[in-house]
């Protein structure tokens, strides 16, 4: 399967079993809450219902060689985080014309199906501007980003994530520090201070 098929069985079933023990946090549980705090259930055995199977180290053959003859996706630690996605949107009400919540939630979720994206949260601030950094849903993005709860995030476009161009660069800047890489459902230009001045 590729990306875009497991993502889309892993919102059909929600659920993943997990053989092995996780390295890339500290230990098994940090593992296990990222999974259930979005609303992923944990399979203890691969049945016809398991969504993916998480391969970790120490892993059991048995599990693997179960999901292989189901049919079900098999992926690594590192291949599982490169999966997840969440998204970010922020309206501000003195804004008439912004986009709503709603709206930039489902262009952004169209656009993770496009890059074989799982979403597994959003962070929604309402009526609330973007002239600082001090938004309640935007903290909760940045501490869940430095414990490397997601891979990606997705946001209409890159006005959400701070005022100006300048604000939102440095706010990518220290998701890129935490190995996060940022997509725009309705921007698409190169990562230089050029490409970005082009559509502005």
């Amino acid at each position: 399967m590729n990306l875009k098929e497991i993502a889309s069985r892993l919102q059909e079933f929600k659920s993943v079993c997990v053989t092995g023990n996780p390295v890339m946090l500290r230990n098994r549980t940090d593992f296990l809450d990222i999974i259930s705090a979005y609303g992923l259930t944990m399979d203890m055995n691969v049945s016809k219902k398991t969504g993916l199977l998480i391969v970790c180290s120490d892993s059991m053959q048995k599990k693997i060689d179960r999901a292989d003859a189901l049919n079900i996706p098999i992926v690594s630690e590192q291949q599982w985080f490169e999966l997840i996605a969440v998204i970010y949107a922020r309206y501000s009400s003195h804004n008439q014309r912004d986009v709503s919540i709603e709206q930039q939630i489902e262009a952004c979720r169209k656009h993770a199906a496009e890059l074989g994206l799982t979403i597994i949260a959003t962070y929604e601030d309402r009526a609330i501007s973007g002239r600082t950094d001090n938004r309640p849903a935007f903290q909760r993005l940045m501490h869940d980003a430095e414990k490397g709860k997601f891979s990606y995030v997705l946001a209409w476009k890159s006005n959400r994530m701070g005022r100006n161009m300048m604000q939102a660069m440095v706010n990518e800047s220290r998701l890129m520090d935490c190995g996060i890489k940022v997509y725009y459902a309705e921007e698409d230009f190169d990562d230089s201070a050029a490409g970005r001045f082009a559509l502005r």
